[in-house]
């Protein structure tokens, strides 16, 4: 750290000013690196970024690897050859333990003395919010990254459509639970009701496994939640949902409905454009699909499908999977390699400042959003033909930044088309999340803890997740299960649970 300290306290470059903007007199160039989503256009053609520039007078040069395909490759391998950039802009996917390592070995740069000295914006967030503040403390004392973080942001991360003009034309009611959807499917498959004499149907879509758009969602009714960690809270004990009961029973219906024809036969594998180019074909083959809005998926309202309810668990419950208020520490990182740390820093505090975080969440200024008189905001209208997140994917990262959203500057701004149904999606959905969700990331794991999960989670998750896909396309589960739970309990799966319940019981004090 003594380095760090060094740059603060002999930055005497005449090019840097400590306050106001331009940052830099004289143009420099920073190279950075993020994950970008494969609907946001490349960084330095963003609107956003050009008008950072202006102000800032720092120019960047991007590096975007894609966030689902490549990101965690090329940025383990960034590290490894030691080829840094000079920050990571949303630095997706770096672990407490990948923090407190990187930065104790000196790759990422300690920020307390940037954040005291130049770090207007971060703090009064930091004032406003003493639990963001205490949670980028790492156990050595030192804060290796800013936050990202999203609020007033919709509950409900996706929806449940389904074709309810195919319902009205076979004579069909909304299904409630598995087995009348189950029959809703067959009619779908076998009854032809796009009309077209094919049996080209798909009855029901969804994106992957977790996404947003994913399967996880749908096991609420067999009673428990399920995602991407794979733990849930339940009797205020963080349990491990994929060897429950109910996660079996779960499996071996969806298998079901691949075994049979069901369900799109690629919905594990294909990609988030090929998944909505199905989701909009015209000729209407999917009879029900999973997604974050319909505003999202078409562009607007249409008429052939309805958000309907989750199904019902067997004790009659409904239930679905909300996401609480984003946060995660690792939202601007400066390593070793930055030659202007504090113009860096500078850079990157100008984004904590709520109406530009704004501008780089949910769109800019002039090309998206009206400002105003009375310092009220509202969206232009969405260009024809268009949806709101392609539209946005023209001007700002979104939510490949550090997207810093409060909810009061959300006040201030007239909800777009894609919020205000997400909206209602919440109020309908809202009787179906009443459970609590485990997000560790407002707390700072030890270097042991870090250490101990790292190394247990990544082999649990890479087994649970093979056998859960292999299980729903070949079935197999009902035979494989007890071997299955035994060989989780020899990997380490109750050490693992131990671990994440004295985080969780630090968490709630």
């Amino acid at each position: 750290s003594d380095a760090g300290e060094k740059t603060v306290e002999s930055n005497s470059d005449s090019n840097f000013n400590e306050t106001g903007f331009p940052i830099v007199k004289n143009k420099i160039t920073l190279k950075m690196a993020a994950p970008r989503r494969s609907l946001v256009k490349p960084f330095d053609e963003l609107p956003f970024f050009k008008k950072m520039e202006e102000v800032t007078n720092v120019k960047i040069e991007w590096y975007t690897p894609d966030r689902d395909t490549e990101w965690e490759e090329k940025k383990n391998l960034m590290i490894a050859s030691n080829d840094l950039p000079d920050a990571f802009y949303k630095g997706l996917n770096f672990s407490d333990l990948d923090l407190l390592s990187y930065g104790s070995q000196g790759i990422f740069i300690p920020l307390e003395e940037y954040i005291e000295k130049y770090g207007d914006n971060i703090k009064t967030l930091f004032e406003q919010k003493p639990e963001y503040a205490k949670a980028v403390v790492a156990p050595d004392g030192h804060i290796y990254a800013l936050p990202q973080f999203e609020e007033g942001v919709p509950l409900t991360v996706a929806a449940f459509f389904m074709n309810t003009t195919w319902l009205k034309k076979l004579n069909l009611k909304v299904p409630e639970t598995p087995d009348e959807f189950y029959e809703v499917l067959k009619a779908f498959k076998e009854k032809d009701p796009n009309g077209n004499n094919k049996q080209d149907e798909i009855p029901f879509g969804f994106k992957s496994l977790y996404d947003v758009a994913g399967i996880a969602k749908m096991f609420g009714a067999f009673g428990i939640l399920d995602n991407e960690n794979k733990l849930v809270i339940k009797d205020n004990k963080l349990i491990f949902t994929a060897n429950q009961p109910e996660y079996k029973e779960a499996i071996k219906y969806y298998h079901k409905l691949f075994a049979e024809g069901l369900v799109d036969k690629e919905a594990l594998t294909h990609d988030e454009g090929v998944y909505l180019s199905k989701v909009r074909n015209k000729e209407q083959i999917y009879g029900s699909f999973l997604a974050w809005s319909e505003e999202y998926c078409f562009g607007e309202d249409n008429p052939d499908y309805e958000a309907i309810l989750p199904l019902k668990a067997p004790d009659g419950s409904r239930l679905w999977e909300w996401a609480p208020p984003y946060f995660t520490k690792t939202g601007f990182i400066i390593t070793k390699a930055c030659k202007y740390p504090e113009v860096a820093f500078r850079w990157g505090d100008y984004q904590y400042d709520p109406l530009i975080g704004l501008q780089a969440g949910l769109g800019t200024i002039g090309e998206m959003i009206k400002q105003n008189e009375d310092g009220t905001l509202e969206y232009l209208p969405t260009p024809e033909g268009k949806t709101f997140d392609e539209w946005r994917g023209e001007n700002c990262p979104g939510v490949s930044a550090l997207n810093v959203l409060y909810d009061d500057i959300m006040r201030k701004l007239q909800p777009s088309e894609d919020f205000i149904e997400k909206f209602k999606l919440d109020e309908f959905y809202k009787d179906c999340i009443k459970h609590e969700v485990f997000s560790s990331s407002l707390v700072y794991m030890t270097a042991e803890e870090s250490e101990k999960l790292t190394i247990l989670q990544t082999d649990i998750k890479t087994y649970v997740d093979q056998m859960t896909a292999k299980w729903l396309l070949n079935g197999g589960i009902e035979d494989e299960w007890d071997a299955y739970v035994k060989k989780l309990q020899e990997m380490g799966i109750d050490e693992m649970m131990k671990i994440y319940n004295n985080v969780y019981s630090r968490m709630k004090n």
